[in-house]
């Protein structure tokens, strides 16, 4: 989370809104957000069970805590998801501009056809 605050201006830029979703409460919700200095929306206190299910996200059961899920959505849908059960494979900020400029730049090519 850390790493798309750092980048949420260029982000931005280029269109792109950055939101994080937990199930913790939001005292915790908060320790992360002044630990990572997050400037970002962070959404709190979901109900991991019944989220998981509606966006596809893997939940922990015993811990009840969502995996890392990261979602890039274009035109009102999901046009790409990452889930990742550990400390490998997580969506970067830069995969992102780079899909998200490939996309821009298709659109161009549609456009002018």
């Amino acid at each position: 989370m850390a790493e798309f605050n750092d980048q949420q201006d260029e982000l931005a830029k280029m269109g792109i809104g950055i939101v994080a979703l937990s199930v913790d409460a939001e005292k915790y919700a908060r320790k992360s957000v002044d630990k990572h200095g997050l400037t970002f929306p962070v959404v709190y206190g979901l109900d991991g069970p019944s989220e998981s299910s509606k966006i596809g996200a893997f939940i922990d059961e015993k811990k009840g805590f969502f995996h890392a899920t990261n979602f890039i959505l274009r035109k009102g849908a999901v046009n790409h998801a990452t889930y990742s059960t550990g400390p490998l494979g997580r969506l970067q900020a830069e995969h992102v501009k780079t899909l998200v400029n490939y996309y821009q730049g298709q659109e161009k090519a549609d456009s002018t056809g």
